[in-house]
C-alpha cells in the first residue's frame, strides 16, 4: 500500500488512528516529510510536525509551542488499562 498527495489533500480528515495509518506508516511519514511537513488536524487537535529539524526546535522551546495541557490520555479508560498511573 502507498500513500499519495491526493489522500492528504484533506489534512484536517487525517487520523492517528485509522487503519490505514496503522498498516502502512511510513507512506504517510514520506508524504508529510515531502509536502505537509507541519498541519494542524482539527480532528485529533493537535499540530503534526514531521520534519526532525522541526520536532528538535518545537520540543527544545516548550514555552513558545507548548499547549497548557499537558498529555491527555487517548480514551476515557481507567488509567490502570494502560498499565501505568496517570
Amino acid at each position: 500500500m502507498s500513500v499519495c498527495i491526493q489522500d492528504l489533500a484533506k489534512p484536517e480528515t487525517f487520523s492517528l488512528y485509522a487503519q490505514s495509518y496503522f498498516e502502512d506508516p511510513y507512506s504517510y511519514c514520506r508524504e508529510f516529510l515531502a509536502n505537509l511537513p507541519v498541519f494542524y488536524n482539527p480532528q485529533e487537535k493537535c499540530f503534526i510536525v514531521s520534519r526532525y529539524d522541526d520536532v528538535k526546535r518545537v520540543l527544545e522551546d516548550y514555552q513558545t509551542f507548548g499547549s497548557g495541557f499537558g498529555v491527555l490520555p487517548l480514551r476515557k479508560d481507567d488509567p490502570e488499562d494502560y498499565g501505568f498511573i496517570l
